[in-house]
């Protein structure tokens, strides 16, 4: 027993029950602060209406874009394949040192490479409409590959 009946339970802050279970800020930079993550800095005081959240999450995404174009530059722009790859790999040590570091860096990866070939099978994107059949059946032989099945 922690506590006697008559104590009262322990303040917990409800932002630091949250970083220690999901891994603090580390991933701020790949999904950004999510709406757990804002409840839990304020104690879920606040209440925010439908259109705030949209222009929340409108700006969040808008973030994250800008940030995975600036981490991009140096493999497309900056001709520096190696150097990007060795400093994403540098990347993706400190987050999986996080708690769930592996399984979130594995996560946020699909969700990109999910929202990449959304973007690239769209008519918006200019560059046509690739066979999602094709892709997600790649998908599915590449995880029993790696015996995810």
């Amino acid at each position: 027993k922690l506590w006697d009946a008559e104590d009262t339970a322990p303040d917990v802050d409800p932002y630091m029950l949250y970083t220690f279970l999901f891994g603090s800020e580390k991933f701020d930079d790949y999904i950004g602060r999510l709406a757990a993550t804002t409840e839990a800095r304020v104690g879920g005081d606040t209440k925010v209406g439908l259109d705030q959240a949209k222009l929340l999450q409108r700006r969040r995404v808008t973030r994250l874009a800008l940030k995975l174009a600036d981490r991009l530059s140096k493999w497309a722009e900056d001709d520096l394949p190696l150097v990007a790859k060795a400093q994403w790999m540098a990347e993706a040590e400190i987050l999986t040192d996080a708690s769930y570091g592996v399984q979130l860096v594995h996560v946020i990866g699909k969700a990109y490479s999910i929202s990449a070939m959304q973007f690239l099978g769209s008519l918006e994107s200019g560059i046509g409409m690739p066979s999602i059949k094709q892709w997600a059946q790649r998908q599915v032989q590449s995880l029993q590959s790696q015996g995810a099945t």
